[in-house]
């Protein structure tokens, strides 16, 4: 299931995450920042794959080159910094699992059934 549809781990915070929004992010950000260089967007490593965004400001990417589980950097459309947020993927996947069990213990499913996508 994982890449076409996640159950709950990534419908509680606008994420787009799911395989037909990775195969595009990361040209698409490449492509707004030579369009619009002033953007705030940073300038992409060449090994760079973006894996999600959030509302199209915010996104996070995994480095092609690093080890089997690499790093997970943050940008946003605002500093044009890559800063580290997580030390591999696997911290990603576990923090978002965490934030998804909080998502449904305080009743955000109840308000949005379907949990809120792009």
């Amino acid at each position: 299931m994982m890449g076409h549809d996640s159950g709950r781990l990534l419908t509680h915070d606008h994420y787009a995450a799911t395989y037909p929004f990775v195969l595009d992010m990361t040209t698409q950000c490449r492509e707004d920042r030579d369009e619009f260089p002033d953007c705030g967007l940073p300038t992409l490593p060449p090994d760079a794959l973006v894996i999600v965004g959030r509302l199209g400001e915010q996104f996070m990417m995994i480095r092609c080159s690093a080890s089997d589980d690499s790093p997970v950097w943050y940008f946003n459309e605002y500093d044009g910094e890559i800063k580290q947020s997580f030390g591999s993927v696997l911290d990603w996947l576990d923090s978002l699992a965490d934030e998804a069990e909080n998502a449904i213990a305080n009743g955000y499913y109840e308000r949005f059934p379907n949990g809120t996508r792009p």
